[in-house]
């Protein structure tokens, strides 16, 4: 009995801790983002999403890794309870001649906001995501006309001229 009641007070202490924001990465191990080299852009790369359970809760986004190529756009961010539409933006600058080189960057999203209660000892929790960056050219389209298409045009030119010889000489034969 006494061992049922300390499983049972666990798990309603336990529930109670669920008061977090979760990221979620858009770009992750297998899902690289892929950039250009001497390329400078600012890219949304997560969302931080809250459950209805937890209070409003203030985010600290911090770079721990490959702040030489990303900074953080807006690196503190209010998250409203029951959201889903928080991101985390980056300013990625890679440099010139970084074309075939992979880039790890880590991001520390902290809670600033402590838990509700009064005289409850608080905990913040702090979570440490990696997105892997891949600098690669990009295969540009062609623009304006390609090749295929002027060839299949001079084709059906071709065609065309080869059709109106063929009835014209038909209408001429009956003539004779």
């Amino acid at each position: 009995m006494e061992k049922a009641l300390m499983i049972s007070i666990f798990i309603l202490m336990a529930c109670s801790l669920v008061s977090a924001v979760g990221v979620s990465m858009y770009y992750y191990e297998g899902k690289p983002l892929i950039i250009g080299p001497g390329e400078t852009k600012t890219i949304e790369v997560a969302s931080l999403i809250a459950s209805h359970e937890t209070q409003d809760k203030d985010v600290k986004i911090e770079i721990l890794e490959g702040s030489d190529i990303a900074s953080v756009a807006g690196s503190d961010i209010s998250v409203v309870a029951g959201s889903v539409d928080n991101v985390i933006k980056l300013k990625i600058s890679i440099p010139d001649v970084a074309e075939g080189m992979e880039y790890v960057v880590k991001i520390k999203t902290s809670e600033l906001t402590p838990p509700e209660g009064g005289g409850m000892v608080g905990f913040t929790t702090s979570k440490v995501t990696s997105m892997p960056i891949l600098v690669q050219k990009s295969e540009e389209t062609p623009t304006g006309i390609s090749y295929t298409w002027i060839i299949l045009g001079i084709v059906v030119v071709i065609l065309v001229v080869i059709i109106v010889k063929f009835v014209l000489k038909s209408k001429e034969a009956p003539a004779k």
